[in-house]
């Protein structure tokens, strides 16, 4: 439906200097696209018209950033269906016109996408992550934070139908786990291989959730969540206790940690860089000459106010 207005539009000014800053030293364009940091650079605006010049010209596009092309819509989601198939990292940050039509054409026709960013977005809602998880089997890499009207349904449907997923981000999706944690349950049960998971903001995760990722995502490395304050700490000590390769650990305004939990931190987190306990009330001096006395001098970061 949106081809026939695309395909008229001819080859602008625009596209030429794209082709000038584009190419190789044998005049190839490039696999790989920035076209942010080219309208950036350049003061101009990226419109579906020129996104589809740049895709057609390359179909083998393996990369393309459109972060904060706030131009963009449905209508440049299916030029980029048509014609780059080949596609494996798409960022579309800040997109505010695209809607769940334009990512159920992108996601059918390009089905080889690894990596997704759609931050901010806030015309999605769960129907785009029900077309996401049952077109892109590979997917690795998910960032959906400050999608608001994101819920446990769609964040469900990801987990059941993307089962490579290493990096998920949800932070900022306030209506995570609103009734309960459901979702939570599915990524420990369908997502082993989750190595970052950022729940920063999600204020409903509780301790089933907490449990849930502790027992199915064992590699997870990073792990951010914060006012939660129904999160306890027998939930915090049991997911330290399974979960040996922590890295960077937030736990940021939950008021049920307490200073017996940082004990089991500093025992069982060895491999901990940084970790943010700020505004967690529960936590004295105590709980710090616990993570001290710990001696994991492979901390280099650490909050606690």
């Amino acid at each position: 439906m949106f081809s026939n207005k695309l395909a008229r539009t001819p080859r602008s000014k625009i596209f030429q200097s794209i082709l000038i800053n584009f190419t190789n030293d044998n005049f190839e364009l490039a696999n790989d696209i920035n076209l942010q940091q080219y309208g950036k650079d350049s003061d101009t605006v990226i419109s579906n018209a020129t996104v589809q010049e740049v895709c057609a010209a390359n179909p083998n596009l393996k990369y393309l950033n459109l972060n904060k092309c706030v131009e963009l819509t449905d209508a440049g989601l299916w030029a980029i269906a048509r014609y780059c198939q080949e596609l494996r990292d798409i960022k579309l940050r800040g997109c505010n016109k695209i809607t769940y039509v334009g990512i159920r054409s992108l996601v059918i026709k390009c089905d080889n996408i690894r990596n997704i960013d759609l931050s901010e977005c806030s015309n999605l809602n769960d129907d785009a992550l029900r077309v996401i998880a049952g077109n892109l089997r590979y997917l690795q890499t998910c960032n959906i934070s400050g999608c608001k009207s994101i819920t446990d349904f769609g964040l469900g449907d990801i987990a059941r139908g993307c089962h490579e997923l290493s990096d998920l981000n949800v932070s900022h999706c306030k209506k995570i786990g609103e009734f309960g944690d459901r979702a939570l349950v599915e990524l420990g049960k369908y997502c082993k291989k989750i190595v970052t998971l950022d729940l920063f903001g999600c204020r409903h995760v509780s301790d089933c959730g907490l449990r849930a990722i502790a027992r199915g995502c064992m590699d997870i490395e990073t792990f951010r969540v914060s006012g939660c304050k129904e999160l306890s700490g027998r939930a915090v000590q049991y997911f330290v206790t399974r979960c040996h390769h922590l890295t960077n650990v937030a736990f940021v305004d939950c008021a049920r940690i307490s200073d017996e939990d940082l004990s089991a931190i500093a025992k069982r987190c060895v491999e901990l860089r940084t970790l943010d306990l700020s505004k967690c009330t529960s936590i004295t001096h105590v709980g710090i000459k616990y993570l001290l006395k710990g001696g994991n001098s492979l901390i280099e970061s650490l909050v606690f106010s």
